[in-house]
């Protein structure tokens, strides 16, 4: 009897854990991509570069620190590369031409190439998942080839007012800008699923994007500082009750842009000033800079190091941390069971 008590009563908490994955699995978002890391694998202080530091060190919390899912590429050889991360596949070599806008758009819709031609003009999100910010001139993948290491090459994005300027990226160093498009730059060309523009949950004191599984703090970090300081700050950053928030890199300060807003340029569901945010990327070749985002316009810039601005900590992605996936530890084991203890879950 108490044997057939005992299996019975494991039998229910089973039921309960196969009812609990059942939940987490609906009210789990389902992320879109996974945002590629920037390709900066190494360590620098304000000068130069170091031993990559470890926690409590100073300059502990940089992109250098986090690698993340770092870019990966296939080489098709058709004149084609596949990004791994994102699923697109890219037009291998520009053609060295340079092309005002309106003639981009048709280069890209008329190309036939590597046995396709579904090509397109990349938007300014896609062509900044490409860039490698450990590199410079240019700051891309040798898998690519570019006609001049300095190239501008035109996205498919277009500024929000006036509509005469779009979106373009620069690859010396790997930034973002706009310009009229009656200017004339390189192209590079696109095809596959175009990546989807971020999502925002509002939890609080913290954001979650369903596009990319970041959680964001939904207001300020800190008063302006220096770029030593607030990688510090966001490591010992407590927002949510949480303990592992770090200072984003460029590219995921850059997935906030909003790139049909200005001023600001990123969704309302944020607070916190109008002002030069930092990332934890150093500008490669240039070590006593970082890059940072300027949420009037949503470009970027890399200014010293030594200068005061602010941050906006971050934590998670979907390659490191699934909001939702602690519902799966609930009743997860005896002592669980009967201590009545629920593990937390979301962001």
């Amino acid at each position: 009897m108490q044997n057939h008590i005992l299996t019975y009563s494991r039998s229910f908490f089973i039921d309960i854990r196969i009812f609990v994955l059942m939940c987490a699995i609906s009210v789990t978002p389902a992320f879109a991509y996974i945002l590629p890391g920037t390709g900066q694998t190494r360590c620098y202080n304000n000068a130069t570069e170091i031993i990559c530091p470890q926690p409590g060190q100073p300059f502990y919390g940089q992109d250098g620190n986090y690698k993340g899912v770092q870019p990966s590429y296939h080489d098709n050889g058709n004149g084609t590369v596949t990004d791994r991360v994102t699923n697109l596949m890219w037009q291998l070599a520009d053609d060295g031409i340079v092309r005002i806008w309106d003639d981009s758009v048709s280069y890209c819709e008329n190309l036939s190439l590597g046995g396709h031609e579904d090509w397109r003009l990349p938007s300014v999100v896609e062509l900044l998942t490409i860039v490698d910010n450990g590199r410079d001139s240019p700051a891309i993948n040798p898998v690519f080839s570019c006609s001049h290491p300095d190239a501008y090459f035109w996205s498919d994005t277009v500024f929000p007012h006036p509509e005469i300027f779009a979106w373009h990226v620069i690859f010396s160093h790997g930034y973002s800008d706009y310009s009229l498009k009656s200017f004339t730059y390189n192209v590079r060309c696109v095809r596959g699923e175009p990546l989807p523009e971020s999502v925002f949950t509002d939890y609080g004191t913290t954001v979650i994007d369903q596009t990319t599984g970041l959680i964001w703090e939904k207001d300020v970090s800190a008063p302006k500082m220096s770029w030593e300081s607030v990688l510090a700050w966001c490591e010992n950053a407590t927002t949510g009750g949480y303990d592992d928030w770090r200072l984003p890199n460029i590219r995921e300060l850059e997935s906030l842009v909003a790139y049909s807003r200005y001023y600001p340029a990123f969704d309302p569901i944020f607070s916190g000033p109008l002002e030069l945010y930092w990332s934890s990327t150093s500008l490669s070749g240039a070590w006593d800079n970082a890059w940072m985002l300027n949420t009037y316009f949503g470009t970027t810039m890399s200014p010293l190091k030594n200068s005061q601005w602010y941050a906006r900590c971050v934590r998670g992605g979907r390659g490191s941390y699934n909001p939702g996936v602690s519902l799966l530890l609930l009743f997860q084991d005896e002592s669980s069971l009967n201590t009545g203890k629920v593990l937390p879950g979301g962001p």
